[in-house]
């Protein structure tokens, strides 16, 4: 019964490999998710910090893509291009910058929505 025993392992390398992307993919939307959150409150400051989160992320995705994954970096790219330039001076003087800003981070967040579901679910 080898042949049962190595689709047992495949199949439990496969639900780790599915962890470990949906975990990537939560560390990820962490930093954005709480970047939008203060980008939709207009009584909410932006500060370098928060940004900072998001710049910080970009730069720690390339290690962790153990995968090589062209979709997480193509991630990577659009936080980067999106939310990683964002200047608080401007989204303070601009509601108009702010909210661009809120659709980029929410549409980043949507993209990401197939991989943050449970394994029941991705079943």
């Amino acid at each position: 019964d080898m042949e049962r025993i190595a689709a047992e392992l495949d199949e439990r390398v496969a639900d780790a490999e599915r962890s470990a992307r949906r975990d990537l993919y939560g560390r990820i939307a962490g930093p954005v998710a709480s970047l939008l959150e203060r980008l939709s409150d207009p009584d909410s400051r932006i500060t370098d910090a928060t940004l900072n989160a998001v710049r910080d992320l970009c730069d720690r995705i390339p290690d962790l893509n153990i995968w090589d994954d062209p979709a997480i970096d193509s991630l990577r790219e659009r936080i980067a291009i999106g939310l990683a330039t964002l200047r608080p001076d401007s989204l303070k003087a601009s509601r108009s910058d702010r909210d661009r800003a809120a659709g980029k981070a929410s549409s980043i967040l949507a993209s990401m929505a197939p991989w943050m579901k449970d394994d029941e679910a991705a079943a």
